[in-house]
């Protein structure tokens, strides 16, 4: 079956705590959506984008998930998805501002955004404000 066609996407590859990217796989099995779609939409959330989200709100409650992917989740993992290409220049000011790479503030952000962004190492955390 034919898929809409989503507009211009730029991919990211990151590499966050394996429980981040646990949690992030279970978010997009409970909406109902492939992975790279759910996350791009809530990355687009998360930036200050919500005009970029496709598929709804993505508003998700992470507390029930989050204890068992956080004990069963070891080590690092990465994860590629499409964000929308006027995602990209909010993602790149993020970055400049930190002295980080955009893969990186892309994990700090999702991370924070799951409730996990403790396991990040040092040099990704990111002052997240309001």
């Amino acid at each position: 079956m034919a898929q809409p066609h989503l507009g211009e996407r730029t991919q990211i590859r990151f590499h966050a705590p394996q429980a981040v990217v646990d949690a992030l796989a279970t978010y997009a099995e409970r909406r109902g959506l492939p992975v790279s779609r759910a996350v791009a939409d809530l990355l687009s959330e998360t930036a200050g984008r919500p005009d970029l989200v496709l598929h709804g709100e993505p508003m998700f409650d992470f507390a029930e998930v989050i204890p068992s992917v956080a004990h069963e989740s070891e080590g690092t993992g990465t994860l590629a998805i499409r964000v929308p290409k006027e995602l990209v220049p909010v993602l790149d000011e993020f970055a400049a501002e930190a002295a980080l790479r955009r893969p990186d503030v892309v994990a700090s952000l999702l991370a924070h955004r799951v409730g996990l962004g403790h396991l990040m190492p040092e040099r990704s955390q990111l002052l997240m404000t309001g």
